[in-house]
Formats: C-alpha cells, sequence, structure tokens
C-alpha cells in the first residue's frame, strides 16, 4: 500500500512567539539556518523554516525515526532530500520507497509526500502552491501575458490562457498552468534547467479552460495529463486543488516502475491544514536553542502588502 501526506500551512496568519521560533530553529541543521538568516523580511524564513520542519515531520512519520537523527541534504538543483550515506545507513529499517517535495508561495507552505513498505511501485513527487496572480488593469494584464507567452508554455496551453473571457479567468488558468509545470519539473528534480515548452499539459474537457476556483476548492481533479515532446507521458498523475480563494495546488507523481499506472490507487484526498503545535510537537532538538536566532528574526522588517 501507498501512503499518501498533503500538508499546509497558513504562514502569513502566523505569528511566531520566541519559544516556537527557538524550537523550530533548534530542531533543523545550522546550514539550513544559515540560509534562511540571509533573508531580509521576516516572511521568507518564517516559509522556509516551516518547510524544513515539515520535511522533518514527514520523515519521523513515515520512517519511525526521531526527527534529530535524520540527516538532510539538497541535490545539485536544490531540492531536499535525505543524504543518501545516511539513508543505506539505515539499511532494512526505512521504508523501500518514499518521496517528498515542499513549496511555499502567498500565505502558504505545503508538502507532498509517499511512502511504501513495498518494494513496487518508486513513485516521485512534485508539488507546487502559487498565489494566483493580480494586475490593477487589462492592459496590465495583458502586457504581463505577452511577455510570459515568449517563455514557459506551448501554443495551445497558452490558448487556454487566451480564450479565457474574462481577467480573472485569465489568471486562474495562467497559475493552474504554471502550478502544473512547476510540480513536473520539482518531480523530475531539474528545475528550471529544463525546457517548460517540451512538456504540454491537456485540460479535461470537463475541467477546461473556465473553471473557477470554488470548484477548485472542493474538489482533487485528477484527469489532466501530459505531452513530452509531443508523446503522451501515460507513467504521471496530476492532482489540483486550490486552498482558498488566492492559492493553486498542482501535485505530480511520476510513477517509475509499476507495469500499469493504473495499478497505484488514486488518492484524493484534501490537503490537511496543519497547527503549529501539530507541527512542533513531532520535533526533536538537534542543537541547543540560541536566543540569536530569536533576536535576528524578530529585528527583520516585515514586507509591506500592497
Amino acid at each position: 500500500m501507498v501512503n499518501h501526506v498533503r500538508w499546509c500551512f497558513n504562514v502569513a496568519r502566523w505569528e511566531p512567539t520566541r519559544e516556537e521560533w527557538l524550537k523550530l530553529t533548534s530542531s533543523i541543521a545550522r546550514e539550513e539556518l544559515e540560509r534562511i538568516n540571509k533573508f531580509v523580511f521576516q516572511d521568507s524564513p518564517k516559509s522556509s523554516l516551516i518547510g524544513c520542519a515539515l520535511i522533518r515531520k514527514f520523515l519521523t512519520l513515515a520512517t519511525s525515526t526521531p526527527s534529530n537523527d535524520i540527516v538532510l541534504t539538497r541535490s545539485p538543483r536544490g531540492r531536499p532530500e535525505v543524504c543518501e550515506t545516511y539513508r543505506r545507513s539505515q539499511k532494512e529499517t526505512w521504508p523501500p520507497m518514499f518521496d517528498f517535495n515542499v513549496s511555499h508561495s502567498g500565505d502558504y507552505c505545503v508538502l507532498a509526500g509517499v511512502w511504501s513498505k513495498r518494494e513496487s511501485p518508486i513513485i516521485r513527487v512534485g508539488v507546487d502552491v502559487t498565489k494566483i496572480i493580480k494586475k490593477e488593469s487589462t492592459s496590465e494584464l495583458n502586457r504581463f501575458l505577452d511577455l510570459m507567452s515568449k517563455r514557459p508554455f506551448t501554443i495551445d496551453e497558452w490558448d487556454t490562457v487566451k480564450k479565457a473571457t474574462s481577467d480573472r479567468q485569465k489568471c486562474i488558468n495562467f497559475t493552474r498552468l504554471w502550478c502544473l509545470k512547476e510540480s513536473y519539473i520539482k518531480a523530475i528534480g531539474l528545475g528550471l534547467a529544463f525546457n517548460l515548452r517540451r512538456i504540454d499539459f491537456k485540460f479535461s474537457e470537463e475541467h477546461n479552460w473556465n473553471i473557477s476556483t470554488s470548484t477548485l476548492r472542493h474538489n482533487m481533479l485528477s484527469d489532466t495529463t501530459v505531452m513530452l515532446d509531443g508523446h503522451p507521458e501515460t507513467n504521471w498523475r496530476f492532482y489540483e486543488t486550490a486552498l482558498d480563494d488566492e492559492h493553486m495546488v498542482s501535485l505530480a507523481y511520476n510513477i517509475l516502475n509499476a507495469r500499469k499506472v493504473d495499478e497505484v490507487p488514486h488518492c484524493h484526498d484534501q490537503f490537511e491544514n496543519l497547527s503549529i503545535n501539530s507541527i512542533l510537537e513531532s520535533l526533536t532538538p538537534l542543537t541547543a536553542a540560541d536566543d540569536n536566532d530569536w533576536a535576528h528574526f524578530s529585528s527583520r522588517s516585515v514586507r509591506s502588502s500592497r
């Protein structure tokens, strides 16, 4: 059986206390904290720190290992992953198949994870959350779309954006496609080094260019397909939803070694909205708490919203 988690956390609503911040900072590696401490405003370190904590929470759940025992690293493209040497040292005690991915944008940080105690199937997961784009006027939106049309989308994908009958729907369609593209490249671990025009997403007739966020909020769509270099990619599954009226999420599952993708049951579970306490209770300190970490964070400016 393949196990799934889909978690989200509203970072914008969270006003960290000193105790919460120090519990989080003492539960991640100092190298990650040094990276986080380079941010100028408070929103970015909040999102990054929660992302690190969600990874350790997931791995503790999937492997029954205390969070402070787990050694994490990053791939050459920056994808968080378990250190291979450490993973091999666990031998049979860890599940043979697991993967996870995190994303943050706007108000949210999200994690998607899979694991199984069986060898098959092997699944790579990518997730992307994106705040729906907004522009002050139709002319500003059109300029933005003209600029972006030269970059990541195929002709058919751009037709999906342009034929929308309202500015709001154009923004939804653009963001929906962007999320799908991001989730794909995050699953394969290549990042923006991958030519996004090689992949061409096809919406179903039922959930095509005029779907609303209110529909997405109450559904986990699973009928979008993808072409790679003009050929159908049959070993992929995509799930789409909205966390609220302003944030869309796409999940990409790359099923690598199943004889048929249909052998892997669909999972239409929605994202679970976590509390800060449910995150903190899963963490075990890795280092001693350092008040300088709280002083560093609390001295940062709050980014103004416009």
